[in-house]
């Protein structure tokens, strides 16, 4: 079963993750100028995320498995993408052991500080040596589902299941709540956030925040079933977000329209990505991951249409 999927920003290079049984999986790191790929020799436990490096060298990916059972303390660990030799595990925060959501990791902008979230404690740190620079824990039993640097590297979203938190890195402090849940992913320029709402309610729209100010900008409606990821486009103009109801949708970011909605998936959508240079979108579902030409997209007019012919099957 496929899952996440990730992009190196030289658009040379790709990475997914695979579920082989309930507590193994594997992660293959493709290469798209020649077609060739290869998985990490080092047994890799179902992945939650992963997450390259700015520069490509690199892959975290983390876990919510410890290695060695409950007495364990690593969750994951970060590999040189080259040789797929790991470089040194993610460990745990002492007194956590406990997690269905596992630990969360990304890199910053400049590739010098990685941000990890694992039951309510936050983590910054030296992406290199791993040494703890900032802690907090805010007590919140909702847990943490996803962690991301802003765009400049100044702040950190940090979402759990009711809410998003805006954090200073500097300061590990507070700067602004959004009301949202599940996952939180900043605009190329930094001055909008996307949300998802919570299930709760039944509502599985996506939400358009104001960085400055807090103000909803703008809700997406369209999607039946939870959302399982989403991402911006890299001029920022659309929006792609997939989930549990199989389709994978297109919205513009200026209007809030939905634009296209593809559903070659027969499965849940569990990760979404554009290629750094935006003409490639990347879509995974649990049974295979899918390349779309972003400029060739199905008929807008048609929203259950069929793509013709995805890049890559």
């Amino acid at each position: 079963r496929f899952g996440l999927f990730r992009w190196v920003r030289n658009h040379r290079a790709c990475c997914y993750s695979t579920q082989t049984s309930p507590s193994r999986g594997e992660v293959a790191i493709c290469n798209l100028i020649d077609g060739t790929k290869h998985n990490l020799p080092e047994h890799v436990e179902t992945a939650s995320r992963v997450a390259f490096s700015p520069d490509g060298t690199t892959l975290a990916v983390t876990t919510a498995h410890f290695k060695g059972g409950k007495e364990g303390k690593e969750l994951g660990g970060v590999w040189n993408v080259e040789s797929g030799r790991r470089i040194r595990p993610l460990i745990r925060p002492d007194g956590f052991w406990s997690c269905n959501f596992g630990l969360r990791a990304n890199y910053s902008p400049d590739g010098k500080q990685m941000v990890m979230g694992y039951t309510d404690r936050l983590q910054l740190c030296d992406a290199a040596s791993g040494a703890i620079v900032h802690t907090r824990s805010d007590g919140d039993p909702a847990l943490i589902c996803e962690v991301e640097f802003s765009p400049d590297g100044s702040q950190v979203l940090v979402a759990y299941r009711r809410s998003v938190h805006l954090v200073d890195v500097k300061t590990c402090e507070i700067i602004r709540t959004f009301k949202a849940a599940w996952l939180a992913r900043f605009s190329p320029d930094g001055k909008t956030i996307l949300t998802t709402t919570s299930n709760r309610y039944q509502d599985f729209s996506l939400l358009m925040w104001d960085v400055e100010s807090g103000k909803l900008l703008n809700t997406l409606k369209g999607h039946t079933e939870n959302v399982y990821d989403c991402a911006f486009s890299s001029d920022g103009q659309n929006i792609a977000s997939g989930g549990t109801d199989q389709t994978v949708r297109i919205w513009d970011v200026g209007s809030g329209g939905l634009l296209h909605t593809l559903t070659e998936h027969s499965d849940t959508v569990l990760g979404v990505a554009f290629a750094p240079d935006g003409s490639t979108l990347a879509t995974a579902s649990r049974e295979r991951v899918l390349l779309w030409n972003s400029h060739k997209l199905p008929d807008p007019s048609n929203n259950a249409a069929r793509a013709e012919d995805p890049v890559s099957r």
